[in-house]
């Protein structure tokens, strides 16, 4: 079932064209993501879908009806269905995080004899039990991040909208934060739209990417296909963006894919049982549904014969590979 539908999204700041012809579809249940470099339009295009920003052109559909239009508003009962998580967090500074919960759910209508208590569930849910009378000056930026996804859950939402939610953080909380994203996911059903430039962040938690490039989407997919196989140029900019550029030549290169047997010491087995020796130019995994998927980018033998051997150990063992000229 679709959750959120977009056609034809297209929205200038004066005469620049930010989002050009936007289309695409998320599914209920997913965790999507949107990747692309700074200025690519992703924030804008996460803040047209909750409302904050208005758009020239298209249309966005929420469970299959008309959301919002150049015409037609969010309306405040469906604005509720589609949280949203900000990368500065967005509490209120005066107020503790149960005060910043509760509030939430008075906007939302909730009466007063309820938030308290529905507000420390949430706060509880996200592992903040001890900071409920805390203020957000004295907790860590993780801390806060889990005080605003706890006030996105009071709201009971269908969407969660995560613009660059772990950008400022630490890696080791980033992962902590990913990690109960992924949690109320699975527990909840809560489709979760994450907006990220780091491609760690996306590979890690993602079943589907889009990549926008210039205010264009250039590429939509599984997140296997994707990372494994990038069709566009921004999307092996941003995939291959940690490669270290060493004094190798780049002329002759073997891609070896994993499609879930990433675990095999396939390498290993290259030196000793082929007998070939290998240098390896770039290696990345991640996970989707349990599985290991990654790839393993090596210098190719310079002998013809070593070549045609190492091609022929790949095919036997089964693993899928490409000769590249540069990544």
């Amino acid at each position: 079932m679709n959750e959120i539908e977009i056609k034809h999204l297209t929205k200038s700041f004066s005469s620049r064209k930010v989002l050009d012809d936007i289309s695409l579809t998320v599914e209920k249940g997913d965790i999507f993501g949107i990747l692309g470099l700074s200025g690519a339009g992703k924030s804008t295009l996460v803040r047209c879908i909750n409302g904050l920003e208005t758009f020239d052109e298209g249309e966005i559909y929420f469970k299959g009806n008309l959301l919002s239009s150049p015409t037609r508003k969010i309306r405040r009962e469906e604005r509720t269905k589609i949280a949203m998580i900000f990368q500065n967090f967005n509490l209120l500074q005066q107020s503790t995080v149960l005060d910043n919960v509760k509030l939430a759910l008075e906007i939302k209508g909730v009466k007063r004899k309820d938030r308290e208590r529905i507000a420390l569930e949430a706060i509880e849910r996200v592992g903040l039990k001890d900071k409920a009378n805390s203020y957000p000056s004295y907790l860590s930026g993780g801390q806060c991040q889990r005080a605003a996804i706890a006030r996105a859950l009071v709201l009971e939402p269908d969407v969660i909208l995560c613009d660059e939610a772990t950008s400022a953080l630490d890696p080791r909380t980033t992962s902590e934060i990913l990690s109960l994203l992924k949690s109320l996911n699975k527990e909840r059903g809560i489709t979760i739209i994450m907006i990220a430039h780091q491609i760690q962040v996306i590979s890690s938690i993602c079943n589907k990417v889009a990549i926008l490039e210039n205010s264009k989407l250039v590429e939509v997919g599984t997140s296997t296909e994707i990372f494994l196989n990038p069709q566009s140029d921004t999307t092996r900019s941003l995939i291959y963006a940690d490669h270290a550029k060493t004094k190798l030549s780049s002329d002759n290169l073997i891609r070896i894919i994993f499609n879930g047997n990433a675990d095999e010491p396939l390498i290993s087995d290259i030196v000793s049982k082929a007998g070939i020796q290998v240098s390896i130019v770039y290696a990345s995994t991640h996970l989707d549904d349990n599985k290991i998927y990654g790839q393993t980018i090596i210098k190719a033998p310079t002998h013809k014969k070593d070549l045609e051997k190492l091609k022929t150990f790949l095919t036997i063992r089964g693993f899928e590979y490409e000769e590249v000229t540069s990544i």
